[in-house]
């Protein structure tokens, strides 16, 4: 993680839109994200050019906050900002060492995975058979979303040809081979996911166990004011 991570939240009438830019240097092919959700939501390509007019737009004041030291605490209940949690209940038909993948979908550059998790261990499990990085230290908070009934989305970058990588509807997997000697130098696509929630929420606590600059811009658009 470099820089600002941006992120975008479009809260109306119980729907939300959730939208994540990270800032990202290094291999393109090794980047990735864990991303936990309420419920399994829908995924789609968002276009960078949004970001600066969105931000010219709002415009807000300043506001900093320490994800650490806010975010940490137990998610249940009415944690996180009083959002009412475990929408799923805790998941009584998965076995602790058990992973269900709900939805897989190539979204732009990204082979995305949507799962539901029995336990930390679990997930970590899965995600290294797969290839994607699972951070040290994550194990309690993850726990704690699963205990919570909560889902997990994986993305996990693809980079290639345009023809190969700009999957169409209902398309699983993307085809990342270069020709000979090419290579990749660019940016890591926005990402957006729209789920039904009781009531606002941002889910950036396993943001904090990135290696890097951990810096979150989050501006939200909402139907009323909102607290988090």
């Amino acid at each position: 993680r470099i820089g600002h991570q941006q992120t975008y939240v479009f809260y109306e009438d119980g729907i939300e839109t959730f939208v994540i830019r990270p800032g990202f240097s290094g291999k393109v092919d090794e980047f990735g994200m864990l991303i936990p959700f309420l419920s399994p939501p829908a995924l789609r390509k968002v276009p960078d050019h949004i970001f600066p007019h969105l931000a010219a737009a709002v415009d807000p004041p300043e506001v900093v906050v320490d994800l650490r030291q806010q975010f940490f605490g137990r998610a249940s209940g009415k944690a996180n900002g009083g959002v009412l949690l475990g929408l799923n209940s805790v998941r009584k038909d998965l076995s602790e060492d058990e992973v269900r993948v709900v939805r897989e979908e190539a979204v732009g550059m990204y082979e995305v995975a949507v799962l539901e998790a029995g336990s930390a261990a679990a997930l970590k499990k899965w995600m290294d058979e797969h290839g994607d990085k699972y951070p040290d230290g994550m194990d309690k908070a993850c726990e704690e979303y699963v205990d919570d009934g909560w889902c997990f989305v994986a993305v996990k970058t693809k980079v290639g040809q345009k023809k190969g990588v700009d999957p169409q509807p209902g398309q699983r997997n993307v085809n990342s081979k270069l020709p000979e000697g090419a290579g990749f130098d660019g940016h890591v696509q926005a990402m957006g996911f729209r789920f039904p929630s009781e009531e606002l929420v941002v889910p950036m606590r396993l943001s904090s166990f990135n290696a890097g600059e951990l810096r979150n811009i989050v501006y939200l658009v909402t139907d009323s004011p909102k607290k988090i």
